[in-house]
């Protein structure tokens, strides 16, 4: 019995068939005949194997920033527990991604306001908090904390300054958009030569811009203490009475008439004032009265200094519909007559509000009335966000946490503060998803 040769390919000849590639998915290598579709099967169990670990490190990675973020937004230290489930929800929002559809829009803002306090935290270290109110071409409006300084040496309005530009500067913003800067009382603050506004209505004019309106708070420390004593209705009554008498030319003659009539001791029209005197052998104290009343008067005249100037473009924005043509400035004459003729309009401007209603105005008609509302909804009305903020500073860094440094501060209450979600994606394209190497 004669033994069988084995075959061979070389011997016999036998070349790869191109056909094959279409009939059988086979593809020539290194003379050898691969199989594609086997080849791919083994590929892809391979990769899984780092994909799926790389996908789970990204996810760990970014389930424990989400922690952080709403470790700050409570104002906890990092080592607290008692918000360990709230946590937890988070990571499994991450880990679970299909159950949460999260997004944030960027809008491109056309002004923008500043506001400023100074405060100290628990370690008297004197900290300034800039928040930065924007408004976009819909008349969106964004109010979000954009820096908090702490001041190592002295606190003078050139040092705050230099801070604030080193921010705007920073945030890509420009002096030359700046319309309004709320700060309190101080004179670091609202001096006019070396103050910070001083400063920034400088930069601002430098730039060929209108200088900002400069707005600061009537009675700052009186309505704090308004709050934590038991005199809110006394504060109450002081600002209505404010109110009154700075919203017309009337009344505030009337109040002159009611200096004048105080100090020739004539009572008849103020029937507390004259039981007072009636009921008590003693001299009515009117010198007293007199000079309260003077000082309030003097202090009116320097606290609305800036909103007497800025009194026509305020009523402009207030009511267009309530001026007279003549009076207005030429670049919105024809469009306050186009727009008093249009009834919808009016109809709508009982019905809205402000922001609505110029959001709601065709620009290519209107658009000096546009651009002018923009800057007056940008400005700061007060400084509360300045205090609300200093209240979460408190909590933050208290006497049992007085070691946080001013970058941990400053992350701390940037992120507690925000209306914002982070955007998690951009952050974890610089980051390695390993455990160890």
């Amino acid at each position: 019995m004669s033994l069988s040769k084995k075959r061979k390919v070389d011997t016999e000849c036998r070349v790869f068939n191109k056909k094959w590639n279409n009939d059988y998915f086979f593809i020539e290598q290194n003379n050898v005949a691969l199989c594609v579709i086997c080849k791919e099967k083994n590929l892809l169990a391979q990769q899984s194997i780092f994909i799926k670990r790389s996908c789970q490190n990204e996810s760990l990675v970014k389930a424990s920033f989400q922690v952080a973020r709403t470790l700050a937004i409570a104002g906890k230290p990092f080592t607290d527990g008692q918000i360990v489930k709230e946590c937890i929800l988070k990571t499994v929002e991450e880990i679970c991604p299909d159950k949460i559809n999260l997004f944030t829009g960027i809008s491109f803002f056309k002004y923008f306001s500043i506001a400023l306090d100074e405060s100290t935290d628990t370690s008297d270290s004197a900290q300034v908090l800039l928040f930065v109110r924007e408004v976009n071409e819909s008349f969106e409006i964004t109010e979000e904390l954009a820096a908090v300084h702490s001041m190592k040496d002295s606190c003078t309005g050139n040092e705050i300054f230099l801070k604030v530009k080193e921010s705007i500067f920073t945030l890509g913003l420009e002096f030359s958009i700046l319309k309004g800067v709320t700060t309190d009382g101080e004179r670091n603050m609202c001096g006019a030569h070396t103050g910070l506004v001083g400063n920034i209505c400088k930069a601002v004019l430098e730039t060929g811009a209108a200088a900002p309106m400069a707005i600061h708070c009537i009675i700052h420390q009186q309505a704090l203490c308004g709050k934590n004593a038991p005199i809110y209705e006394v504060m109450n009554i002081v600002v209505q009475n404010v109110n009154y008498i700075r919203k017309s030319a009337l009344s505030h003659r009337q109040f002159k008439n009611f200096l004048a009539e105080i100090e020739k001791k004539n009572l008849a029209h103020f029937p507390t004032c004259n039981k007072f005197k009636l009921e008590n052998y003693k001299e009515f104290p009117t010198v007293f009265a007199v000079g309260v009343l003077t000082y309030l008067k003097e202090q009116f005249q320097t606290r609305f200094r800036d909103f007497k100037s800025a009194e026509d473009r305020i009523r402009i924005f207030e009511n267009p519909f309530a001026l007279k043509i003549e009076t207005l400035p030429t670049e919105f004459q024809l469009e306050v007559i186009e727009l008093i003729s249009n009834n919808n309009f009016k109809d709508y401007f009982k019905e809205a509000s402000l922001q609505q209603f110029y959001a709601m105005l065709p620009e290519e008609s209107f658009p000096n009335l546009k651009k002018h509302a923009r800057e007056i909804i940008s400005i700061f009305s007060s400084t509360y966000l300045c205090e609300q903020t200093f209240s979460k500073m408190k909590y933050v860094k208290s006497k049992y946490r007085t070691n946080l440094s001013d970058e941990h501060l400053q992350a701390t209450l940037l992120i507690g503060t925000t209306k914002f979600d982070a955007n998690f994606q951009d952050i974890l394209k610089d980051k390695q998803f390993q455990t160890s190497h």
